[in-house]
Parts: structure tokens; sequence; C-alpha cells
């Protein structure tokens, strides 16, 4: 099944980004990058291959439904307590855990949504996956509940942010001009999208009425949803940089590199949050780490996961 290229792009991208609707319609009249929904088949697929054409399948879109719900439920884990610590000037510790009377159910909530994923992402056939209990299933269109159209908003916006970086993949094939260096054309395709979500943020706030301190935050969370994505489905070994992508720190640094968030941001909260939870998952959550701001601890944590290896620390 193909969906056509300027139809899918204007659906998804006039919702997320609507102050750059005519420089994408500028885009995809000179590249015409060809949206291709790909016959089924296992693993977690959004790439941009040759001839212009960006492929996904339709696996791949309810994987990122579902850890969008798998971030919402790490902020139900820990956004509570990254909050208390900061307001107590306390350091992180581990051990304060098992003093969380329910955070034991409230960790595994997150360990089943992870572990549906990758279930999905290997299953021979998606008719034979099981669906999680108490998650909306995106033929439903948007929830109603409060929360769950929040993580659906979320969903879309990082989708977008992903299809905009493969989007520079093509852009760059078709100039002829692609970075020698692949980790390069990897940062460089990240700031390509990110600028495109956020570069003309003041105007649409002003346009649109909408705080922009808010609207910031919340396309650094999609933003960061969109890393999210990346760091489930690479092994957990190449959270560091490898021959042909960049670390997750390095990759976050260019989503917050000129942004301007305040250190205590929320958006700092959900990424934290995010990493805390999927470092539990692996069993490499840190054993303290001190911190005077939430950009610091949620910087500390990614270096954790970009540490984190099969060996012991």
């Amino acid at each position: 099944m193909e969906i056509n290229a300027e139809d899918a792009i204007k659906k998804l991208l006039e919702g997320v980004i609507p102050e750059r609707s005519d420089e994408m319609e500028a885009y995809l009249s000179k590249y015409a990058p060809h949206f291709s929904l790909c016959d089924d088949r296992p693993g977690f697929v959004v790439e941009a291959g040759a001839f212009g054409i960006l492929k996904f399948t339709h696996r791949t879109m309810l994987q990122m439904w579902l850890l969008g719900f798998a971030a919402k439920q790490a902020m139900h884990s820990y956004s509570f307590l990254i909050a208390y610590l900061l307001k107590s000037n306390a350091k992180f510790n581990a051990n304060l855990l098992r003093n969380i009377s329910d955070q034991d159910e409230v960790d595994e909530k997150y360990n089943k949504l992870i572990k549906s994923v990758y279930a999905l992402a290997e299953v021979p056939d998606i008719e034979q996956f099981s669906w999680p209990s108490g998650i909306p299933h995106p033929e439903n269109g948007k929830p109603t509940d409060v929360e769950d159209a929040a993580v659906f908003d979320l969903n879309c916006m990082a989708t977008a942010y992903l299809f905009l970086h493969e989007m520079k993949h093509i852009a760059f094939s078709l100039d002829g001009n692609c970075p020698e260096n692949p980790i390069q054309e990897e940062l460089e395709c990240d700031r390509f999208a990110r600028n495109l979500m956020i570069d003309n943020l003041a105007k649409y706030s002003e346009e649109s009425g909408y705080p922009l301190d808010r609207l910031k935050s919340k396309r650094a969370m999609s933003m960061a949803l969109g890393s999210f994505f990346m760091l489930i489905i690479t092994p957990k070994e190449l959270w560091g940089s490898s021959q042909t992508h960049p670390s997750m720190a390095e990759r976050v640094n260019v989503i917050v590199a000129e942004l301007h968030i305040p250190d205590n941001d929320k958006f700092w909260i959900y990424l934290a949050s995010i990493f805390l939870s999927q470092l539990r998952y692996i069993g490499k959550m840190p054993n303290e780490i001190e911190f005077t701001n939430l950009k610091e601890l949620c910087l500390a944590l990614i270096e954790r996961a970009n540490n984190a290896s099969n060996k012991a620390n």
C-alpha cells in the first residue's frame, strides 16, 4: 500500500509545525520524497532509501505509539520523586526507591510496555500480537482522556521529527553533498529536524496565543520521545557512539542547543524519567547522583546510558 508523499507529509506536518507550511511546501516541491508504507516485516523501519523513498511500516507506527505510552508510564514512575528531590535539595539515591510502596508495581507497568514493543518487533505476523491492556489503540483516533490525548500529540510530533530527520538524508543524497563522516550526517539531520520544529516558535506563539515556554517544552519533549524511539531500538552496547551513529548525549545536545530551556523545565523531568525507567529496565540504575537542577540530573543519566553495556559497572 502506498501513501501519496505530498498528502502524507502535509497531513502530519501541517498539524505539527503549521508555522513552517510554506517551507515544507517548497521542500516537497524540490525533493519530492516518496513516503512508502511497506509490506509488513519484523523490526523497526523508518528509513530513507534510494531514489528519494522514505520507507516505514504499520508495525513501526504501532511500536512508536506504544513507546509514547511507555514514556507516560515513566513519568508516573519517577516524576514525583524527581520533583521531590529537587525541592529538598537532595541527591538521587536508588535506596530511596525501596521506601516507595508501589514502586515495583509502577516499574513493572513500564517493563510490560517495553517488552510488548520488543514482542511486536519480533512477532511473525502482527495479527498474532496481543495488544497491551489499558492502552488505547491508534485505530480509535485521539483518546478523550486528557493524559492519553497528550501522549497522542507527542507521538504525532515525535513521528514528524523522525520523518524530518530522514527527509534530510534524502536531501543530502539528491543534492550530492552528504558529509563524509556518517556520524556528522546523522547530527546534521537531527539539527535540520530540530530547527524546523523550533526556529519559528516565537512567531507561532505570537500568532496562536500559546505561551512560548510551553511550546518549547512540548516540542522538546516530542524530540526527546523521538530519541527514545532510537534508544529502544538500539542495542544497549551501542548507546554510546558507533562508527555510523552518534551517542545519545550528542543527540540530546543537538535537541537542546539554542533552545534555551530553563534548567528546571518539565522537559528535563520527562527525559530524566524516561532514562531512569530504561536504566532500571536493563539493570543499570545508578546508585547515586548529586544534582543541583534537573538538567544536571538528566545529563548524568544520559551519560550513564552512554556507558551502559553488557559489562558490569
